[in-house]
């Protein structure tokens, strides 16, 4: 599915996308804008993932329509329960995308500083209901925001924590179809609060 042209000063991105101007700014490393399809700073699900895609240098959005499997499996599961693009605001635990040379793996130091940043983007959240951590790193990052900014340890919302949208495979095909149906119990459960089931 192509993404569609946008406008990063859409009103209902432009504050986050303000966000990630300034992050580009001071790091001078690359940081994906929030596609305005998408419900922005008005979507009541926030939905954290690990960090930004491959896809995300060519398309420069976070957007569940780009073109990998992480996107396309988010897909699935919104059709599956009835979400729409404009239900979730897309983020990562890091932000920023990896230098290329890297070995992909996020240390404690770097998802800490993705943490901080994460309470810089709850507060621009007006509308919120759930917050979705989709993988470990999404779950550890909230875990430092708790211990480290203990203002935000409870929350006028739900959390709901699942596997990243690949990461059910597991060592037998019954595991496999466990996790994946844990999966699809989360996101059943945040459409449930988003649609006040």
């Amino acid at each position: 599915m192509p993404i569609t042209p946008f406008n990063c000063d859409a009103e209902n991105v432009a504050e986050i996308n303000a966000l990630v101007d300034r992050l580009r700014r001071r790091s001078a490393k690359f940081v994906p804008y929030v596609h305005p399809d998408h419900g922005g700073v008005r979507a009541p699900i926030l939905s954290v993932l690990r960090d930004p895609g491959k896809a995300t240098r060519k398309t420069d959005v976070l957007c569940t329509d780009n073109p990998d499997p992480t996107s396309g499996r988010q897909r699935q599961l919104m059709a599956a329960t009835g979400l729409t693009v404009r239900d979730l605001c897309p983020w990562n635990a890091y932000p920023f995308a990896q230098d290329e040379e890297g070995d992909g793996k996020l240390t404690p130091d770097v998802i800490a500083r993705g943490a901080v940043i994460l309470t810089d983007v709850l507060p621009l959240m007006t509308d919120l209901k759930v917050l979705l951590l989709q993988g470990n790193e999404a779950k550890w990052a909230w875990a430092m925001v708790q211990a480290f900014r203990p203002r935000y340890a409870r929350p006028p919302f739900e959390v709901v924590t699942t596997f990243h949208p690949l990461g059910t495979r597991g060592r037998t095909p019954r595991e496999t179809d466990d996790k994946k149906a844990q999966q699809l119990a989360a996101w059943k459960r945040v459409a449930d609060i988003v649609h006040g089931r």
